[in-house]
């Protein structure tokens, strides 16, 4: 899918919820770390700990932020 892009150079944030979150895991499937971030801590830890193994099994990282 995202092959013409060099996946260690590339930072993207995403919502907790909602199409952000589909478009993280869809990231996270190919390599590509990402950054949740979230309007409370708890959607935010919701969201990392739904993502984070998905993000293990592809050498990939979740950092999440509350904004």
């Amino acid at each position: 899918m995202i092959e013409d892009i060099e996946k260690d150079h590339l930072i993207r944030s995403f919502l907790a919820k909602g199409i952000g979150f589909g478009i993280a895991q869809s990231l996270l499937q190919e390599g590509i770390s990402v950054v949740i971030t979230g309007r409370t801590e708890e959607s935010v830890q919701k969201a990392t700990s739904e993502l984070t193994s998905l993000a293990k099994s592809n050498n990939a990282k979740v950092l999440g932020i509350v904004a």
